[in-house]
């Protein structure tokens, strides 16, 4: 899968795909593939504008993008999962009202 980097700093990695690199019926294919890897904590996967946000343990930015480099994006299988659907509500949420104890 080719990425440009777009933030890195030591345990985090923000990577953009491009918009229109996967469907959104394919977030949750991708997110199973990155965080399936031992060394990743956390993902985000956004089709909107083809970005992914990894968290990782120190020390593993290189097996990170590897992984994610050898990621075959026509290999991915379609999925509309409510699991995965809800975790993003959730973190909506949390956002939203951050951002209205903010202000």
């Amino acid at each position: 899968m080719k990425f440009k980097i777009v933030y890195d700093k030591p345990g985090r990695i923000r990577l953009r795909c491009g918009a229109y690199a996967f469907e959104k019926e394919y977030e949750e294919s991708l997110y199973n593939e990155i965080v399936k890897n031992e060394f990743v904590s956390d993902a985000e996967v956004h089709y909107e504008n083809g970005g992914i946000l990894i968290t990782y343990r120190k020390g593993h930015r290189t097996d990170v993008l590897t992984s994610v480099l050898s990621i075959n994006t026509a290999s991915l299988e379609k999925t509309n999962n409510s699991e995965y659907s809800v975790k993003k509500i959730d973190d909506n949420f949390k956002s939203n009202i951050a951002k209205l104890v903010v202000k």
